[in-house]
């Protein structure tokens, strides 16, 4: 949403580290035409992208800060967008209401100009959604908006708990653990052939054959098998005892050893 957020003029003096200046000199390199904004040419990007993925009957969830309102004058590219895309205003259908601000620098009253737009499918499974009171979460001008989705009706599967962090073996914060994954993953990978009979999947299909299921499903078996492998050679964290109690003690402690210090100056 960079170019969409740019409100530079185009004969206004532009930093050389500016978003709009990085891409003015992307257009020059795709030999676009010198006159034509940044912003103008994301949107005619975005469509061209959004078409692409739509005519391979992909569903879309786009959203960011567009500086403008979705059912505005100005707003024609947008609505061009949401036209040939089966796009809607998801934050409005769940609302019902828009007669508010998203952005607190807004200069000409009530304007949501942080929206989301999607197909049909993605508005049907969301269950909710909103915008987050100013300055809740983010450090910024702008209101956080939230969407909950139906992960079954989208994705045709469930949203499956993960692991409390405590009890996993690999975080990413353990550099040694995350370098022995991925080179054991790799060497099991490399021992079960597993490049190559992907790389023959694939070239059988783009010669117009379809996958062959059973290579497919022992294909994602070792896959699994590589994870579960390679997490087993890494070392074991050792995880500190916690429990609601032992958090209030530590905290009190901690409370008591600061007074401490401070009488003994």
């Amino acid at each position: 949403t960079d170019s969409i957020n740019q409100q530079l003029d185009q004969d206004a003096t532009i930093r050389l580290r500016s978003a709009c200046h990085q891409q003015k000199m992307m257009m020059d390199w795709r030999g676009l035409p010198a006159e034509r904004h940044p912003r103008e040419q994301f949107k005619i990007d975005l469509l061209e992208l959004a078409q692409t993925f739509r005519a391979k009957d992909h569903d879309l969830l786009i959203m960011g800060d567009f500086n403008e309102e979705f059912d505005s004058s100005t707003a024609d590219q947008l609505q061009e967008l949401a036209d040939s895309c089966d796009l809607h205003d998801l934050m409005a259908l769940r609302l019902e209401y828009t007669n508010f601000s998203t952005c607190t620098r807004s200069l000409s009253g009530e304007r949501r100009i942080d929206f989301a737009l999607a197909t049909s499918a993605v508005v049907q499974a969301c269950t909710g959604a909103g915008y987050h009171t100013e300055g809740y979460l983010l450090q910024s001008d702008h209101r956080g908006l939230f969407m909950d989705f139906n992960t079954n009706h989208l994705f045709g599967n469930p949203t499956y708990k993960l692991d409390n962090p405590i009890l996993r073996r690999l975080v990413s914060k353990h550099s040694m653990n995350c370098a022995t994954y991925v080179h054991e993953k790799f060497r099991y990978m490399e021992e079960h052939r597993m490049f190559s009979r992907l790389e023959n999947l694939l070239a059988n299909h783009a010669d117009g054959d379809d996958f062959d299921y059973h290579q497919v499903k022992q294909w994602d078996r070792d896959w699994t098998r590589s994870a579960v492998h390679a997490e087993s050679e890494c070392s074991r964290i050792r995880s500190t005892p916690h429990t609601q109690k032992l958090a209030k003690k530590r905290k009190l402690r901690s409370f008591l050893n600061k007074c401490l210090r401070y009488f003994r100056r």
